[in-house]
C-alpha cells in the first residue's frame, strides 16, 4: 500500500468574466444589421446608418421600434449599454436590452428629448409595460437628468434586481422576477439610434488568496 500526498494550489484570478461582446457599428451601412445579431420576434429589426444602429424604419420619424439581439449566449446576470446617437425627437427613445428571448425582455430607454428615463419589460407579443421611470416631476423616481446624445444608458439585471445607469451613475433601480436568463441586445425608436454596444455577464468576486487543497489517494 502506498500513500500519495497530493498537494494542489488553485490560484483564482480575482474577476471571472464568462461573455464579454462590442460593437461601435463602424463599418458600411446594412439593413438588416450585419455582424452576431439577430431580429427579436417582435417588432422591426434595426439597420447601420452612419455608424450607428437605428430602427430599420429610421432614421427619419416612423412608427415602429427596431429591436435585434446579439447571438452570443450570456449568463444569467448580464448588463448591456449603449451610447445614445441620433436627432432625437419624440420617437427617439432608445436604449440597451436584457434576458430577451422569444417569451420577452427587459429593456431601459432614454431620450434627451424630454430628459425621461424608464425600464420596462416586453411580453411575448412585445407589448411594452413600464416598471419604473424617473423624470423631473410625476414618475416613480424623481431626478432631472439632462439626457444628451452621447451619453451611456446602461442597464443592468442581477437577480430580481433592474438598475439603469446614465454615465455610470445609478438613476433608477427596481425588481422585475418575469425573466431569468436570455440574450442581450439593443432597441431603437427611429432618429433616436443607439453606438458603441457593449455587454458582459455579471463579474465574481472570489477570495483574493490562493486556496490549498490536500488530497490523499490510498492504493
Amino acid at each position: 500500500m502506498r500513500e500519495l500526498l497530493l498537494i494542489i494550489c488553485l490560484l483564482i484570478p480575482n474577476l471571472l468574466w464568462a461573455a464579454n461582446v462590442t460593437d461601435n457599428f463602424n463599418r458600411s451601412n446594412a439593413d438588416p444589421i450585419d455582424g452576431s445579431w439577430a431580429s427579436a420576434p417582435w417588432h422591426t429589426t434595426n439597420k447601420i446608418n452612419s455608424n450607428a444602429a437605428y430602427s430599420s424604419q429610421g432614421p427619419s420619424v416612423c412608427t415602429d421600434w427596431g429591436i435585434s439581439y446579439h447571438t452570443t449566449v450570456m449568463g444569467l446576470a448580464q448588463q448591456a449599454q449603449v451610447d445614445l446617437a441620433g436627432t432625437i425627437s419624440v420617437w427617439g427613445y432608445s436604449g440597451p436590452m436584457v434576458r430577451q428571448s422569444a417569451s420577452g425582455a427587459y429593456i431601459a430607454l432614454a431620450s434627451p428629448q424630454d430628459n425621461y428615463a424608464e425600464i420596462d419589460y416586453l411580453d411575448s407579443s412585445g407589448n411594452f409595460t413600464t416598471i419604473a421611470n424617473v423624470c423631473a416631476s410625476g414618475c416613480t423616481t424623481t431626478a432631472s437628468l439632462g439626457w444628451a446624445a452621447g451619453d451611456t444608458l446602461k442597464l443592468r439585471a442581477e437577480g430580481a434586481t433592474l438598475t439603469a445607469y446614465r454615465n455610470g451613475v445609478s438613476v433608477l433601480v427596481t425588481s422585475d422576477s418575469q425573466f431569468n436568463s436570455g440574450n442581450v441586445g439593443i432597441i431603437a425608436g427611429c432618429d433616436g439610434g443607439v453606438d458603441n454596444f457593449a455587454a458582459d455577464d455579471e463579474f465574481v468576486t472570489p477570495p483574493a488568496s490562493a486556496t490549498t487543497v490536500s488530497v490523499i489517494v490510498v492504493e
